[in-house]
């Protein structure tokens, strides 16, 4: 039907706002002004003239098969001419940095569940303050999170809360890269490389928690991010926590054309998992590279000063090879799946090094010096002393657990053939 006004619908309460006696989510008839539903409006419509139609809160939302006496999404629904409107409303109380966005995945939720041909959605950002203060939510996270939404594909009134666009990704690498500067620690933070064997790009994403919203909308941007290469998304869970719900995994895939596929990670990588018997097992798995990324921080080569990430590769100190030689049949392996994943296992190296590395030309000793087999030809070393611009891995490496891949490594090589660059 069309409407010659916009006409907005809301309902009056956002989660837990009824819980108890005392309110401590939002009652949005309090909190919402005339000039913000006009602003919206404007936003939705390029009109600020409306009527206001607030839900009974006595009746219940239906989204994603469930019932809900609250405002899901913290939803403005705005209805004009053939078009529907779907805006999420930033929480005011701003009492973590992931709370403020958490409503903006359940809003995107109903927003794709919504059958109408014309539709749109819309992140709007609330004052926490009056009059129009949003200085409280201006924090690094929430300039990322901007960012993100914007490249997914989302428009916001980033105007009166930025006065500008918020800030452009060049690629996918940057992208991460820019989340990964607000955690303190590398543990299960999310990932990205580029294979340039798969001509693909590998994207790690947080599936727990608080996280699962936020890497949706990261997958959502790397889609645009990337228009020409395939993405491969690998969910990084947590104990026995879910990855992300079947709805998100299925509008990644399907806004990507074909060019994304989502995975959970190896089942057997985790212990919750059931492990999969299969001989010879694979023992490959792309988990390894985030364990070894865990460990070893950025991707640096480390024997020269190579960077490029594109070039930077894990390699085995104890060959996946000759661990797989001693697995056993009809059995899981466990043992050697975790030998194969460990991040200790491992360490970056450029492609120009890894070769000589794998064919044990070049080695590491026990103390961490860069040594070379004397079997080689002298312009084999020549080349190589060339192009190594360092003589000693970092010692912070040289872990208890590193050492004991050394010594497997060692047990089919003969030392007394190699000797320090």
């Amino acid at each position: 039907m069309k409407h010659s006004i916009p006409i907005i619908t809301v309902y009056p309460h956002s989660q837990k706002s009824r819980k108890n006696s005392e309110q401590n989510g939002v009652y949005w008839p309090d909190f919402i002004s005339n000039e913000d539903f006009q602003q919206m409006c404007l936003l939705a419509t390029g009109t600020q003239l409306f009527s206001l139609q607030w839900i009974d809160e006595n009746e219940s939302i239906n989204t994603g098969g469930k019932n809900c006496t609250y405002n899901v999404g913290n939803v403005v629904k705005i209805f004009y001419e053939t078009k529907t409107t779907y805006i999420t409303l930033g929480n005011p109380n701003n009492d973590g940095r992931n709370s403020y966005f958490q409503q903006v995945g359940p809003a995107y939720r109903r927003f794709l569940e919504d059958e109408s041909e014309n539709k749109s959605f819309i992140f709007y950002a609330l004052p926490i303050e009056r009059p129009g203060n949003f200085g409280k939510v201006l924090t690094l996270y929430h300039h990322l999170m901007y960012s993100v939404l914007n490249a997914a594909g989302i428009n916001g009134n980033w105007l009166e809360l930025l006065k500008e666009t918020p800030g452009e990704f060049e690629n996918i690498e940057q992208l991460i890269a820019h989340r990964n500067r607000l955690s303190k620690k590398n543990n299960n933070a999310s990932y990205a490389y580029f294979d340039s064997k798969e001509d693909s790009y590998y994207l790690f994403l947080k599936t727990y928690g608080a996280s699962k919203y936020e890497s949706f909308f990261l997958a959502l941007a790397a889609i645009n991010i990337e228009t020409d290469k395939n993405i491969k998304i690998r969910e990084l869970e947590e104990g026995e926590l879910t990855g992300l719900p079947n709805w998100a995994q299925q509008h990644i895939e399907h806004s990507s054309k074909g060019r994304v596929v989502c995975h959970s990670l190896d089942k057997g990588m985790d212990e919750h998992r059931e492990p999969i018997v299969m001989f010879p097992p694979s023992l490959r798995t792309p988990r390894y590279r985030v364990n070894v990324r865990i460990r070893c921080g950025e991707e640096v080569c480390a024997f020269c000063n190579n960077v490029d990430s594109r070039d930077i590769q894990a390699a085995h100190i104890w060959d996946v090879h000759k661990i797989k030689s001693l697995s056993i049949e009809n059995d899981d392996n466990k043992e050697l799946w975790d030998f194969a994943a460990d991040g200790h296992n491992g360490l970056w190296l450029c492609t120009e090094h890894h070769r000589p590395f794998d064919s044990n030309t070049l080695l590491i000793d026990e103390n961490g010096y860069i040594i070379y087999n004397s079997m080689m030809s002298e312009k084999v070393i020549g080349e190589l002393r060339k192009s190594i611009t360092k003589i000693q891995i970092s010692p912070e490496l040289m872990t208890r657990e590193f050492l004991f891949y050394l010594q497997k490594r060692y047990e089919y090589l003969n030392l007394s053939l190699y000797h320090r660059l």
